[in-house]
């Protein structure tokens, strides 16, 4: 399945969720053809993985938000310099996100208002854990990486993701041990930057990133 019947299937779906009222937009990776050949001819591809996006495209009436719109807004997102620390952070390996980074997240949509994380519904879990797998298989990243810290909800879906692709991670980041890894598959799992950044921990872990 092509990337772009894989987000009309995922939108469509996501509209069935039963509290879909009280969700943000689901975020749809851009199937811009510049993108995608800036991804498919990089050498660092990098999946990057974030928990949610709270808020996302609020500002637009809910029958309005087409497949076409959410992939427009991703795409406004991913090639502007963003300064919030979510995007500084991977900037740590990237000098160009339009060049070499699939955002996501691990939940497909975040809550419409508020912080924190929407009500976990079976239907929102599926969707989230199908999305990852499908862009993980579809991009087959050099490098993957989660931001999402080792709590639920983020936890279940990222270990049965784990679970699915086979990989020998066995783990799940803590203080005493803030990133997770396996050198092999090229995949880390460690905390959000922000509380990274709170506990002084974004140096050593960059540091320990970059020397796999």
């Amino acid at each position: 399945m092509e990337l772009k019947e894989f987000n009309k299937t995922l939108i469509d779906r996501y509209r069935t969720i039963e509290n879909v009222v009280d969700l943000s937009a689901p975020l749809l990776v851009s199937t811009d053809s510049n993108y995608l050949n800036n991804i498919s001819n990089s050498n660092n591809k990098v999946l990057y993985i974030g928990q949610e996006t709270n808020g996302w495209i609020n500002d637009i009436n809910d029958w309005s938000l087409t497949q076409e719109l959410i992939e427009s807004v991703y795409l406004e997102v991913i090639k502007r310099k963003n300064n919030n620390e979510f995007f500084r952070f991977i900037n740590n390996f990237s000098t160009n996100t339009y060049q070499n980074v699939i955002w996501s997240n691990t939940l497909i949509a975040g809550k419409k208002y508020g912080k924190g994380y929407p009500v976990i519904t079976d239907k929102l879990q599926e969707l989230s854990l199908e999305n990852l797998v499908f862009l993980y298989k579809y991009f087959k990243p050099d490098i993957t990486l989660f931001v999402s810290g080792p709590n639920n909800p983020y936890y279940e879906i990222i270990k049965e993701f784990l679970n699915i692709i086979n990989s020998k991670i066995e783990s799940y980041p803590k203080i005493s041990n803030p990133v997770v890894y396996n050198k092999e598959e090229n995949i880390f799992w460690t905390y959000h930057p922000n509380y990274l950044n709170m506990k002084h921990l974004k140096t050593k872990l960059l540091s320990k990133i970059k020397k796999q």
